[in-house]
């Protein structure tokens, strides 16, 4: 179907109506809560964070199943990124927005 998205006008504005209710349903799902208890904030937010893990991951399932990370990978990827410690200890292999903030 993602495939199909560029050449299917039809199709992406279907999928287009029902995306926000998508992401709200991600984030009560995630947060095991009721649809109706999630603010938009928050589905703005964290939801397309959520459908994108998501898509990213049954993409990945599909073409490399014997190489899908751990739960405990995903939670220490999301780690290292809110902390600045992808490449290694904050200060260290820093990405180019954080050279740019700091007027390198």
């Amino acid at each position: 179907m993602l495939g199909l998205l560029p050449r299917g006008e039809g199709l992406r504005e279907a999928i287009g109506e029902v995306l926000p209710e998508g992401v709200e349903g991600l984030v009560a799902i995630f947060e095991g809560v009721s649809d109706t208890e999630v603010d938009a904030t928050a589905a703005r937010t964290v939801g397309p964070f959520y459908q994108a893990l998501l898509t990213g991951l049954m993409v990945r399932s599909l073409v490399r199943p014997d190489a899908m990370p751990t739960g405990a990978d995903l939670a220490e990827a999301v780690r290292r990124v809110t902390e600045g410690e992808v490449l290694g200890p904050y200060g260290q292999g820093r990405g180019a927005a954080a050279r740019a903030e700091d007027g390198a």
